[in-house]
C-alpha cells in the first residue's frame, strides 16, 4: 500500500492509502503539424514546452486509523484536497527521491464501503516535470564548484540572495552572472525554472527585470563565485520527464 504527499499533508495522516499503482505517464511535447498546399509532407511547429500530465489516484480510508468516524474523515479529505491554491507540491512513494508541482481536478465521490472503509478517486494535472529532491547549496566567495547534472535534460536553477546591500558576480559554465539585492529588499530570487526575477520585502514580491539564470547542462557544470556580499543559496533543480 502507497502514499502521496499534497497540499502540506500525507495521504496516511488521514488512515488512507493508494490502492492501484499510477501509471508512469510522460509529458509531451507541445508541436503542431501544419499543412501546406501543394507541398507534400507537413511542417513540425514546435512550440517549445511540453503539456501537463493528467492523473488519477484511488484511495483507500480507514477511519479506525484515523482515530475518527467515517463521516467526519470523509468532512477532512473534502476539505484538504479541495482547498485549491494552485499547485502544490506533489511527491509519492512510487518516486522516492522526487517531487512535482499538480493540482487536484477532481474528487469523485466518497463511497462507504463498509462503516470502516471509504474509498475515492482523486484527479491531478501535474506540470510536466520531475524534480530530484536535494538541498540548497550555499556559496561564498572564492568558491569553485563542480556540479554534475545526473539526468538526461539540461535544468533551470534558482538563486537566492538574502542582506541588505547584498550582491553576487558568478562565472557559470564560462559566462558571467550577476545578482543584486535590491534596495531594503529582505531577499531577492532568480527563477529560471518559473522565468522570474524579483526581490521580497514584508512578503511583497517587486519584479526586477527578465534576466534569467544559464541552464545547467546535461553532465559536469563549472560554478565559480566570484564575489558574493550576503548570503547566496543555489538550487539546481535537477530534472526528468
Amino acid at each position: 500500500m502507497h502514499n502521496f504527499f499534497y497540499n502540506g499533508k500525507w495521504l496516511s495522516q488521514f488512515g488512507g492509502r493508494i490502492v492501484n499503482a499510477p501509471f508512469h505517464s510522460v509529458a509531451q511535447r507541445d508541436f503542431k503539424l501544419i499543412s501546406i498546399p501543394e507541398r507534400s509532407g507537413d511542417i513540425v511547429q514546435d512550440n517549445g514546452r511540453y503539456n501537463n500530465v493528467d492523473f488519477e489516484l484511488q484511495i483507500a480510508l480507514m477511519p479506525l486509523l484515523a482515530h475518527t468516524s467515517a463521516q467526519y474523515l470523509a468532512y477532512k479529505i473534502i476539505d484538504w484536497l479541495t482547498e485549491f491554491n494552485n499547485y502544490q507540491t506533489y511527491k509519492d512513494t512510487y518516486n522516492k527521491g522526487y517531487y512535482c508541482y499538480a493540482v487536484v481536478t477532481n474528487l469523485d465521490t466518497i463511497q462507504r464501503e463498509l462503516p470502516s472503509y471509504l474509498t475515492t478517486t482523486v484527479k491531478f494535472s501535474r506540470k510536466p516535470y520531475w524534480y530530484a529532491q536535494t538541498e540548497p547549496i550555499s556559496l561564498v566567495s572564492g568558491q569553485k564548484l563542480n556540479l554534475l547534472n545526473p539526468e538526461r535534460m539540461p535544468s533551470n536553477p534558482l538563486y537566492k540572495l538574502t542582506g541588505t546591500g547584498a550582491s553576487a558576480t558568478l562565472t557559470i559554465n564560462g559566462e558571467t552572472l550577476s545578482i543584486k539585492n535590491s534596495i531594503n529588499a529582505d531577499y531577492t530570487v532568480l527563477d529560471g525554472e518559473n522565468m522570474q526575477y524579483y526581490s521580497v520585502k514584508n512578503g511583497i514580491k517587486s519584479y526586477i527585470s527578465p534576466l534569467l539564470p544559464q541552464q545547467f547542462k546535461v553532465g559536469k557544470n563549472e560554478i565559480i563565485a566570484n564575489q558574493v556580499i550576503g548570503s547566496l543559496t543555489l538550487e539546481p533543480n535537477w530534472r526528468r520527464l
